[in-house]
Formats: structure tokens, sequence, C-alpha cells
């Protein structure tokens, strides 16, 4: 019984090391830096918009599905606005590595950019249904390396 009992624990432990295994190496590649997110470029990137109107930003992990979601400028718009000639820094709670190799399967991060005055004068399901977005940029996390975590739009 005792063999019974060791096996068991044994197979237990293996099982266990699978299911975690990935995680600690997701939470590995967003090393735990409370104390130093605020600038961290792993945390954020910068939209600079140098248009002469105000524009919204958001970002979807769903591609090759394009539709939009409920994504974050439904919920709070004054956090993702970007006024004319302005920048924006969008800050996210893992570093985007982490992001890309946990959340998003196909290494495409969707950034969509929306005419402000759509945003705030039209309701969120027209907005989805009637696909409102001013432009959209898929990036993968090479592309975002490569342009220094800035997106200059248009």
């Amino acid at each position: 019984m005792n063999n019974q009992v060791r096996k068991i624990t044994l197979k237990n432990i293996r099982m266990l090391l699978l299911i975690i295994l990935p995680i600690i190496l997701t939470a590995e590649s967003c090393e735990d830096r409370d104390d130093k997110i605020i600038g961290n470029e792993d945390y954020r990137f910068e939209l600079f918009n140098k248009s002469d109107r105000s524009v919204y930003i958001d970002f979807g992990y769903t591609y090759p599905d394009t539709s939009i979601g409920t994504y974050h400028v439904a919920d709070d718009p004054v956090s993702f606005k970007v006024l004319p000639d302005q920048e924006k820094s969008i800050m996210v709670r893992c570093c985007w590595e982490g992001i890309f190799s946990s959340q998003i399967e196909s290494d495409t991060l969707m950034v969509f950019i929306f005419e402000a005055s759509v945003i705030e004068s039209t309701p969120w399901d027209t907005v989805k249904v009637n696909y409102l977005v001013l432009k959209r940029y898929d990036l993968s996390l090479q592309d975002l390396q490569s342009m220094n975590w800035t997106i200059t739009y248009p």
C-alpha cells in the first residue's frame, strides 16, 4: 500500500508541475516590479497623435477576429483619449512580453484608433456594429519592440 500511495503522490506532483510550470515561466517574463511600474517601458506603449483632432486608442487580443469587442475605451474613455499633437502612455499590469505569451494566441496585438467625436456621441454598440474605426494597427511583439513601443498616428 505504501508503494501505491507513493505512486499516486509522484503522479500528483508531476501533474502539479505540468500545471504550475507554464504559470511560473509566464510570471518570470513579467517580473514583480510593482515599485518600478511607472515609467517602465515593459508596461506601456506610447501613442503620439500627430493629427489635428482628438482620438481614442484601444487594443484587442482576438486577431484574426478583427471585430470590435468590449474594450477599455467603452469602460474608461478618459484614460484612452489623446488630444491633438499630444502623446499618451497606455499602461498594463504586466509586461507586454507576458501578455503576448499568455493572452495573445496569434502573436498580433490590434491597436484601434477611434475618432473622439464618434466615441463621445455614438453608443458603443453602434461603434462595434458599424466598425467605426479610424485606423487599426496589427502589431507583433517584434513590431512594437522595433518601434520602441511608440505608435505615431497618422
